[in-house]
């Protein structure tokens, strides 16, 4: 497993379009960290990983999702686009996991995290958890994205993009349904 490890830490390197070094550290350190999840699964869960056995491992999303989009805040030149989405469920509930499909074009800043993640409905809760399956480190340019994430509490999904220095929200799209979607509806084209 161990030459597996390296060829597709090779891999992530050699494909990245990203040229920083620092960039292609961490990616290796995500990609790493993934892989021991993976190479490990007898190890106790840790925060943030879905495990294998876990009764919402994304081998169980086999539903699509119906959703629709809803308001979204992009900054000039930004794009977010939200393709498919599927789940452990066949409807958004607490508890479901999620998996989004979308496409970026990154045109504000040089680097950027991507996130899915749940605003909350209630005014008085007060966070979620860190995910790496949630996140996605992206360049200046366009591409696709996979993003899964547990649903903890009731609320508001959303693919968002961070500024990686200052870690503020730079643009947002809102996606759901019923009560779990902000803003006005929209159909995806």
């Amino acid at each position: 497993m161990h030459g597996f490890t390296v060829t597709l830490v090779f891999l992530v390197v050699l494909l990245s379009s990203c040229t920083s070094q620092a960039h292609l550290e961490q990616r290796v350190f995500q990609v790493e960290k993934r892989i021991e999840a993976l190479e490990n699964p007898t190890s106790p869960p840790r925060r943030g990983i879905v495990h294998r056995d876990h009764p919402s491992a994304p081998e169980r999303i086999v539903h699509d999702v119906e959703f629709v989009l809803g308001e979204d805040r992009l900054a000039e030149g930004d794009l977010l686009e939200v393709l498919s989405v599927r789940g452990d469920r066949s409807t958004f509930e607490v508890g479901g996991t999620y998996q989004v499909h979308g496409r970026y074009r990154l045109a504000s800043r040089e680097k950027a995290r991507l996130s899915l993640s749940v605003m909350s409905s209630d005014p008085d809760f007060g966070g979620s958890i860190a995910n790496p399956l949630a996140t996605m480190d992206v360049c200046r340019g366009e591409g696709h994205f996979v993003l899964t994430r547990q649903f903890s509490y009731p609320g508001y999904p959303q693919v968002r993009v961070y500024g990686i220095d200052s870690g503020r929200p730079v643009s947002a799209l809102a996606f759901g349904n019923g009560e779990w979607l902000l803003g006005t509806t929209r159909r995806p084209d």
